[in-house]
């Protein structure tokens, strides 16, 4: 397969992951839908700081080394809490489940990116309410 195949199947699931699949089959909730895309676009964003255009995307795009420096960019050069990076990261793990579930050639890239640890958090201590009776 030649690579401007491989983009434009990919750029084909995409746009059937936000214009069919999420609203019908994961959630009908706008935010979580914008979060979505929100995800995504950034990860377009950060493939083209890695000199990747839309006409050279490709599965090695998906990889799991990619997906890791792509959350190191979130933290360093968005200034991105580890919260946010993890629920960037889980959005794109959706996308990464469908786009396997519809081609089996990029099943892989989904097992991967499972293998990628969340960042730890700080938990966050709240004061206790007291009741007044």
């Amino acid at each position: 397969m030649k690579k401007s195949d491989d983009a434009v199947k990919i750029a084909r699931y995409i746009s059937e992951f936000f214009d069919v699949y999420a609203p019908n089959f994961l959630t009908t909730s706008g935010h979580t839908l914008k979060s979505y895309r929100n995800a995504l676009g950034l990860y377009i964003n950060f493939l083209e700081t890695e000199s990747v255009t839309p006409g050279s995307f490709s599965r090695h795009c998906f990889e799991r080394e990619k997906i890791e420096k792509w959350t190191v960019w979130l933290k360093e050069s968005r200034n991105c809490s580890p919260e946010t990076c993890n629920v960037r990261l889980g959005s794109l793990r959706v996308f990464l489940e469908f786009l396997g579930s519809k081609d089996m050639e990029y099943l892989y890239l989904y097992q991967e990116a499972q293998k990628i640890k969340r960042q730890k958090c700080t938990k966050k201590k709240y004061p206790v309410l007291r009741v007044m009776r």
